[in-house]
């Protein structure tokens, strides 16, 4: 499966994929798991073959979820990942969780070696860049009832799998906020 996934996401010729996965190793999770913790630099490339990942920190003390990650996609601490620091986040399998990884080390040299994963690699982080920067442009211009709506229309299997305290930490506000909002959309009928 996971190559047929790759090759359709990513385009890439068989003997590349094959290289590819003859570099990663195939990891399950349970529910809860966690993946990286924060303050030690990550130094994996995750590809998510199954189940939900979530990103978080703990800000004095409270848990606040920076990231969904996408099923079928890549995910890591990027920050970390790109610079070599120590990482801001943990990552958590909200479910079980299959996930193939690969060392930095060795990405970075099939990269060098074989310009289309250079290519793969960039496509990977500039993904994530516009994910955040959408995400900031909502959190600013958008109120709660907009961004839960979007939220719900993107992905509505978060909201089947994953505690409502997670998916109001993501939108920034408290969980009865997001209860409020929940309930004001449903009894007045708020389409986006």
């Amino acid at each position: 499966m996971i190559h047929t996934l790759l090759k359709t996401q990513l385009g890439l010729s068989d003997a590349l994929l094959d290289l590819l996965l003859a570099k990663a190793v195939h990891k399950t999770y349970d529910k809860n798991d966690l993946l990286f913790n924060a303050s030690a630099p990550v130094s994996q490339l995750l590809f998510v073959e199954k189940g939900l990942l979530r990103g978080y920190r703990l800000i004095d003390g409270v848990d606040i979820t920076h990231h969904f990650f996408e099923l079928h996609w890549f995910a890591t601490d990027y920050q970390s990942y790109l610079t070599g620091q120590p990482g801001e986040l943990y990552l958590q399998a909200l479910t079980e969780v299959e996930v193939y990884k690969w060392e930095k080390a060795q990405m970075d040299q099939m990269a060098k070696e074989h310009s289309p994963i250079a290519q793969i690699l960039q496509q990977i982080a500039e993904r994530a860049y516009l994910h955040m920067v959408e995400r900031c442009k909502n959190l600013q211009t958008q109120d709660l009832k907009e961004r839960y709506w979007r939220l719900i229309h993107k992905t509505p299997e978060l909201f089947q799998q994953v505690p409502q305290r997670h998916i109001a930490s993501y939108l920034g506000v408290a969980p009865q906020s997001l209860s409020r909002v929940k309930f004001q959309a449903k009894n007045s009928g708020f389409t986006p």
